[in-house]
């Protein structure tokens, strides 16, 4: 999941051609997908299953059973008697997120072992099926990928690139109960068009590298690692105010608002590095499959399958207990999906979960990086799967919705309601349905402790139902008789904070440190930056070692 929709704003002044946002090119799908059966119906990331009306519950995390065991490993591993029988694999991942799968999939060769503790794989990335529609309850798209990036090899290797439709250019805003076009160009605040032209000019500067290297992260090279640096030296918000001036009301709102949607975070917060990089890369089209970024994970668990990993070692429901390296081995503990405690020995270990995670489960971890992973600052969001018996009459795929008319600066109050609609039902309708997908960000680090209480799901639910009939449906010329079922998902440690003077303090180098030189760290944890593309950069960055590690040691040869 990223923020609003900026590229009106950017598509033609970053990119530089305004082809593909004046197409009204939307290809219609068929209405949804078959299940694709067996394997995928109990352990895919797209639950199909739930018919015309879903459990009033959450779905996305459910942390109890993982709680239980984290938060006191040792006394779990008293009342659980050690396996006499230890299994053998080269490669055991952990966390069958989007960054284990991709990493599952790039180590095909060694038939991994995936360990995932929910019951389906996916991790955020995870979905939903109504009347034929996949829908996604996470995250949901990305943009074009970058030729020559790390996630462009791997987008073109997997064939991403034929399951993803190009989401259609139009974005409106929801402004003071109205569909607003035209809104960063300046069209709601006329006096300050020049502004907005400035930071549009601005982003291309950055963009097009045109001073110094894009920010890419992670960095690809040593002059982009400079740059990030360099950036982060600032927040995002003062990197801005020097580069432009003062913004007018309803522009710095909106940056706000993006800030708070893509990272649950102010830009006075974030780094001005991780700011820029998500900004100005998000004026690139989206990439949409159908389910989103769970239809993602789902074609990559079929390449991975296709590719001979035996279905047997994608194991759901599996909570991992602790990782020691010992000797030449990583010995790692588990419970499994029947409740029994299970062993593997394994040349190496990719812990592709989050990096408080590791924290709990990685025995001996090291003074600095357990340091480290307590700097890090988790923020969580809620999504709503609006489903609606009606077609959506407007072409668009991202709609912004803002907060305050007013156009005071957003607070963690008036931000308390979605800010980000997606249209779950891009290309598989044919006009009959539609899903909205609301986005939520819960911005403050105690903001999760709210999601677990007692009465937590009907408070969300309220106010989810409240927005969706005040402020959502009569912009889109729907009515409350025609929602038919309402889910909300909610994501508890789904974002990290890429809080500004962190990559100056070469943080990331810290949490990516293999342990032992057999345990390596893949996931968006690293770099602090929530994004499909860090996770498979991450991967990128600690590829050669974990190659180096699979392989047999040379013994030392004497000359006679």
């Amino acid at each position: 999941m990223r923020g609003i929709n900026r590229r009106e704003f950017l598509g033609a002044a970053v990119i530089g051609g305004a082809a593909w946002y004046f197409s009204r090119n939307w290809p219609l799908a068929s209405a949804g997908l078959a299940s694709p059966g067996g394997f995928f119906d109990g352990y895919g990331p797209i639950d199909r299953s739930l018919g015309e009306k879903a459990p009033g519950t959450f779905f996305g995390d459910s942390f109890s059973r993982s709680h239980a065991i984290l938060w006191d490993v040792p006394s779990f591993l008293k009342k659980h008697p050690a396996p006499t029988v230890w299994e053998s694999q080269d490669l055991v991942v952990i966390g069958g997120g989007l960054s284990g799968l991709f990493s599952a999939y790039t180590f095909r060769d060694r038939k991994p072992v995936v360990l995932e503790q929910a019951a389906r794989f996916g991790g955020n990335a995870k979905g939903q099926s109504w009347r034929g529609i996949d829908y996604g309850l996470g995250s949901a798209y990305f943009p074009t990928p970058t030729p020559g990036t790390p996630f462009y090899r791997a987008y073109k290797e997997l064939g991403l690139d034929k399951i993803v439709q190009t989401a259609p250019a139009e974005e409106p805003v929801g402004l003071a109960g109205k569909l607003t076009q035209g809104f960063w160009e300046g069209a709601a605040e006329p006096q300050h068009r020049a502004v907005y032209l400035k930071l549009a000019a601005h982003l291309r500067e950055v963009f097009e590298s045109k001073r110094a290297p894009f920010p890419q992260i992670p960095p690809t090279n040593a002059s982009e690692l400079a740059r990030v640096k360099d950036l982060d030296k600032k927040n995002f918000a003062q990197a801005l105010e020097d580069a432009i001036g003062k913004l007018p009301p309803l522009l710095s709102h909106a940056i706000d608002s993006y800030c708070w949607s893509a990272f649950a975070a102010s830009p006075r917060e974030i780094s001005a590095a991780a700011g820029y990089c998500f900004l100005a890369a998000e004026s690139a089209p989206l990439c949409v499959a159908p389910g989103g970024n769970a239809g993602v994970a789902e074609h990559i668990l079929k390449q991975t399958l296709n590719a001979g990993v035996p279905s047997s070692h994608l194991r759901a429901a599996c909570t991992v207990v602790k990782v020691s390296a010992e000797g030449d081995q990583v010995r790692i503990l588990y419970e499994a999906s029947d409740k029994t405690l299970r062993g593997i020995v394994a040349k190496a270990v990719i812990m592709a979960c989050p990096q408080f995670v590791a924290a709990k489960i990685l025995s001996g971890i090291e003074p600095e990086r357990l340091a480290a992973i307590q700097k890090i600052d988790y923020r969580s969001y809620l999504t709503a799967a609006v489903l609606i018996d009606k077609p959506l009459q407007r072409r668009f795929y991202d709609l912004f919705l803002v907060a305050d008319a007013d156009a005071s600066a957003p607070s963690r109050e008036t931000l308390s309601h979605a800010t980000d609609v997606i249209v779950g039902s891009l290309g598989q309708a044919r006009g009959r349905n539609t899903v909205l997908t609301m986005y939520r960000a819960m911005p403050s680090s105690g903001a999760r402790a709210q999601l677990m209480r007692d009465g937590s799901y009907a408070t969300a639910h309220a106010d989810f139902e409240k927005q969706i009939e005040t402020e959502l449906l009569p912009l889109l010329g729907f009515g409350m008789q025609n929602v038919k079922d309402l889910r909300i998902a909610r994501w508890g440690h789904a974002l990290p904070v890429p809080t500004q003077g962190a990559f100056a303090k070469d943080l990331p180098a810290v949490l990516s440190k293999p342990f032992a030189n057999k345990v390596f760290f893949v996931e968006q944890d690293n770099w602090l930056t929530p994004s499909i593309e860090t996770g498979v950069g991450a991967l990128e960055l600690q590829k050669a070692a974990i190659t180096a590690a699979l392989e047999p040691a040379k013994l030392a040869t004497r000359p006679k």
